[in-house]
C-alpha cells in the first residue's frame, strides 16, 4: 500500500512539531501574540529557507517525481 507525501510528512515530522510547538516563540505566535521585531527576524529567516526551497525545485523541475509537485505560481520569491 502507498502512503501519499502528505501523510508521510505528517507522519515524519510529529516529534519536530511537538517540540517547536512548545517553543515560548511558537506558543505566542499560535495565539497572535507576537512583537514585531520577533516576528520581522522569523521572516527574514524564512525568505533563506524559501529562496534555497524554490532554487532547488527549479534546478530539479524536469525529474519525473517533482515536476509532479512544481508549481512556479506557488514561488514566494520574484
Amino acid at each position: 500500500m502507498s502512503i501519499n507525501l502528505a501523510t508521510k510528512l505528517r507522519e515524519g515530522t510529529k516529534k519536530s512539531h511537538t517540540m517547536a510547538e512548545n517553543v515560548g516563540f511558537i506558543k505566542c505566535f499560535l495565539k497572535g501574540v507576537v512583537e514585531k521585531t520577533s516576528y520581522r527576524k522569523l521572516v527574514a529567516n524564512l525568505y533563506f529557507v524559501y529562496s534555497a526551497i524554490e532554487e532547488e525545485m527549479e534546478r530539479q523541475k524536469q525529474h519525473p517525481v517533482v515536476s509532479k509537485i512544481y508549481f512556479s505560481q506557488l514561488n514566494r520569491k520574484q
